[in-house]
C-alpha cells in the first residue's frame, strides 16, 4: 500500500464507495484461500451484499465456478491425497488433481493470481450472493512494465516512491 488505511478509506468514499471494510490481519496475511474465506465470511455477515465483483485474467465466471466446486468435492480430496508428493509444492499437486477432474484447460486457470483468487472467493461464496468477473487488463500481477496502457500496481508504486507522479 502507498499509504495507511485511513487515507485510503477516505480515497474509497471521495471514489464513491458505499463501505468499506477491513479484513483482519490473521485473514489479509494468509493464502489465497484463508484470504478469501475471511473475506467472504465478512461480506456474508454484513447482509448488504448481493453480488460479489471480481478481475480474473480469464474474465469468464464459468470455468472458476467449475473449479471452485471441483475443490469443494470430496472427490478432489481423494485426488489430492494422491497426487501429494515429497518435492513436489502444495501448489503443483492441487493443479495436478484439478487437471485430473476438468482437464489441463480449466486446471492451468489457477496458474494465475487473480483466477486463482476468484476461484477461492467463489469456494466461499455465500448462498445468497451471486458472483461475477470482469477481465482483468494490462501488465500482470507483479510485473513492473504496462501493457496496452495499463500499468501494474506494482510499476506505479515504483513510480510514486521515486517522486514520479507524472506518468
Amino acid at each position: 500500500a502507498v499509504t495507511d488505511k485511513w487515507v485510503r478509506t477516505g480515497m474509497a468514499l471521495d471514489g464513491g464507495a458505499d463501505l468499506v471494510l477491513e479484513l483482519p490481519t490473521v485473514w489479509s496475511t494468509a493464502s489465497a484461500e484463508r484470504f478469501a474465506s475471511g473475506a467472504m465470511a465478512i461480506l456474508g455477515a454484513t447482509g448488504v451484499v448481493d453480488t460479489l465483483s471480481f478481475g480474473s485474467e480469464c474474465g469468464d465466471i464459468a470455468p472458476l465456478l467449475a473449479l471452485a466446486h471441483c475443490l469443494n468435492s470430496p472427490e478432489f480430496s481423494q485426488t489430492l491425497r494422491r497426487e501429494l508428493r515429497p518435492k513436489r509444492s502444495f501448489a503443483q499437486c492441487r493443479r495436478q488433481a484439478a487437471a485430473q477432474l476438468l482437464g489441463e484447460q480449466t486446471a492451468a486457470l489457477l496458474d494465475t493470481p487473480n483466477n486463482n483468487l476468484g476461484t477461492e472467493y467463489l469456494r466461499f461464496l455465500p448462498p445468497n450472493m451471486e458472483a461475477v468477473t470482469i477481465p482483468r487488463q494490462g501488465a500482470g500481477h507483479d510485473s513492473v512494465a504496462e501493457r496496452d496502457g495499463f500499468p501494474s500496481a506494482s510499476l506505479l508504486r515504483q513510480h510514486l516512491r521515486s517522486g514520479d507522479v507524472t506518468s
